[in-house]
Parts: C-alpha cells; sequence; structure tokens
C-alpha cells in the first residue's frame, strides 16, 4: 500500500489519526500521574523499561509527527497564507485560551493558589495570547511540580512549527526541495544535540522571557526537527510503502534507539514516524478509524489533563496511582468533550464560513480561487 493522493488527506480523518492523537493525550496523562506521584519518572513505565525518556515524552513527539503531516498538508492545499493562517490560529488558540482561563478562574482557588486577580495572574493573562501556560502564585503548594499546568508549555513549539512550515511554503520548498526538508530535519536535531551546553545556557538566559518567542534552545531545536521528520513524510508520501516487514524493521530500529538517549529523538523520528503512519493505514481498515474522528477531543484532553490530575492528587492523594489515572483520564475525556462542542469546533465552523465567504466574494471579483480545504 502507498500513501497516493487518493490517501494523502489524513487531516479528513480517512485514517487513525484522530485514535492515534487520543491515544498520546492519554499517554501523557499516564506519565505525568507516575512522575508527579514521587516527584521522578523512576516508576514512569516507559523510562523503567528503558531508563532514557519518558512516554510523555515520547507521546508529544508522536503529536509533532502527526502534526508535522498534517500542518505541511494544510499548507499545500490552502488557497492563500492568509487562509492557512486562520485555520491554523483557529484550532490552536480557542481551545488553548478557554482551558487557561479555567485554571486561573477554576483551578488555581481549587489548587490554593492566588485568584485571577493577583498581579502574577494578571500578567499570566496576558502571556496567555502568546501562548504561555497560566500563572499564578503558590498554586498545589508542597506538591511535586507545583504548576497550574505543566502541560501547556508545549503548545508554542507547535504554533511555532505553524511558522515554520509557512515560511519553507514561502521560500517553494515543499514542492521544489522535498530532500531539503529531510535535511532540515536532520539538521534541527543535529544542532539540539551537538550545540555546547554553554551556548545553550546563554541563549536561554539572554532573554527576558525565553519561551515568550523562541522557547529554549534545545526543546525548540528538537521540537522542530521531529516536526520537520512529519512534513519530510509528507512530500514523500508517493514514495513510501506501507508494509508489515518494514514496520518490524521500524520496531527494532526504534526499540534500538530508546536505548540510548542522544539518538531518541532522531530514531523515533525515523522508525517511530514509519510506525506512526502503517498504524494510521492499518486503522483504516478497523475501528480505529471512528476513535476520535468526527468528534476529536484530543486538543481538551491534553489541555485538561494536568490541571484534573494535580487536583485528584491534592484532595485524593497520589496512590494508588491507577486510581488517578483512570478517574483523570475519565474526567479528561468529559472536559474534552465540551471543549470540543463548546469551543474548538463553533470557532472552526465560523473561519470556515469566513474563508468560504471570502472565497465567494474573491471570485465574484474576477479572482477565481481553488475550493476550500479545512484540515
Amino acid at each position: 500500500m502507498l500513501f497516493t493522493k487518493k490517501t494523502k488527506r489524513f487531516g479528513e480523518h480517512e485514517k487513525a489519526f484522530g485514535f492515534l492523537r487520543l491515544l498520546f493525550a492519554s499517554l501523557v496523562i499516564i506519565a505525568h500521574c507516575h512522575e508527579t506521584a514521587d516527584g521522578s519518572n523512576i516508576n514512569e513505565p516507559l523510562h523503567r523499561l528503558f531508563g532514557t525518556i519518558s512516554l510523555g515524552t515520547i507521546s508529544v513527539y508522536g503529536f509533532f509527527i502527526i502534526s508535522g503531516y498534517l500542518i505541511t498538508s494544510s499548507f499545500s492545499n490552502s488557497k492563500s497564507n492568509f487562509s492557512y493562517l486562520v485555520k491554523r490560529i483557529a484550532r490552536i488558540y480557542p481551545g488553548f485560551i478557554v482551558a487557561s482561563f479555567f485554571c486561573l478562574f477554576i483551578v488555581a482557588p481549587l489548587a490554593g493558589g492566588i485568584g485571577p486577580l493577583s498581579k502574577a495572574a494578571v500578567l499570566g493573562i496576558v502571556h496567555i495570547f502568546a501562548l504561555q501556560p497560566p500563572e499564578t502564585e503558590n498554586p498545589f503548594a508542597g506538591t511535586y511540580f507545583p504548576a497550574l499546568n505543566g502541560a501547556m508549555w508545549t503548545i508554542s513549539y507547535e504554533f511555532r512549527c505553524y511558522v515554520l512550515v509557512l515560511v519553507l511554503g514561502l521560500l517553494g520548498r515543499f514542492r521544489t526541495g522535498p530532500w531539503l526538508i529531510a535535511a532540515l530535519a536532520i539538521l534541527m536535531l543535529v544542532v539540539a544535540k551537538a550545540t555546547p551546553d554553554q551556548i545553550v545556557q546563554k541563549f536561554d538566559s539572554a532573554h527576558g522571557h525565553p519561551g515568550l518567542w523562541f522557547g529554549r534552545y534545545r526543546d525548540a531545536f528538537n521540537f522542530f526537527g521531529v516536526f520537520l521528520a512529519g512534513s519530510a513524510f509528507y512530500v514523500f508520501r508517493d514514495r513510501i510503502s506501507v508494509r508489515s516487514d518494514l514496520a518490524v524493521v521500524a520496531v527494532i530500529g526504534l526499540a534500538l534507539g530508546l536505548c540510548y538517549r542522544p539518538i531518541v529523538e532522531a530514531f523515533f523520528s525515523v522508525f517511530g514516524g514509519y510506525l506512526i503512519f502503517y498504524i494510521a493505514s492499518f486503522g483504516a481498515q478497523t475501528f480505529l478509524k471512528e476513535i476520535n474522528n468526527k468528534t476529536d477531543v484530543s486538543y481538551g484532553v491534553y489541555l485538561y489533563g494536568w490541571p484534573v490530575m494535580k487536583l485528584l492528587q491534592m484532595y485524593i492523594g497520589v496512590q494508588p496511582v491507577w486510581l488517578i489515572i483512570g478517574l483523570t483520564l475519565a474526567i479528561s475525556y468529559v472536559l474534552g468533550l465540551l471543549s470540543w462542542w463548546c469551543v474548538e469546533k463553533p470557532v472552526l465552523q465560523l473561519a470556515r464560513t469566513f474563508l468560504s465567504r471570502r472565497e465567494t466574494r474573491a471570485m465574484a471579483a474576477g479572482d477565481p480561487q481553488k475550493p476550500v480545504e479545512f484540515s
């Protein structure tokens, strides 16, 4: 089976990407529940197995692989740069903003922190619009990792990757330089690993708020590299064969990569990326394609998982950890569903209507465009 033009539109949920996104969001919660229970990743499942990286980090990388593929597809099928940006903003900002205010106005008081009118919280509200996690004073005092939302920090890196796609698209790299995309992915990961610690520390300390613009040096380059690996899978989609024997090779390669920390990102980008697309293709023939398909709760699950978990740990306790995991997943699924129905889906529909009307006006003015693609 090949990635052909007929099957390339994973963004339309023809494959099992919805299931994979929900799986990765759930695995992040499982990892966080273990790590926050005792303040370390000693008992975290993947770290116990390989001793190199957590299940949560690998799952976030999985998100970025899928996102790299889908967002590159979205850019390629957008009628204009403006259309692309509207779609990306509509997809990422509304859910993030509502979840942030939920943390400030509901979670913070319950967590013993200072409410949303404190100086720190007001500054945190400003930072929300830069996709920075909400902040307040002294939430979850006396617990491990006392952050109001310790998962949201990756969202700003996601949006920076959207901007990176726009820049590469403007330069025509997706049409004329597919090998350059793969080379850039490798370069980003090499830079993240090879840059001396002294330079990284100077770079990170050179900003008043380093996470506001570029983010932390190594995190930024790692995320850029993994994301561009997903983009590379898109630009080479017609040449990639999805076969069981290659999937077995990918499993072996990924397992070997997970044994040595410096190569985890690179091996996951190649072998883990292949497995993601293999599972996505296989899932199209099973019930998996219906999971988290038309109703996509994965973003909301990711946004609400941390505060729900921390509140449960604060009021119930951190043990047994599987009870906390089960309750966190159940409540987060409900909140993710509400986020999709009440926030994300309505805004996406408004954006779709806005772009359709804009297309109609452009055609009436004698400037016909391609049909609107919304992914």
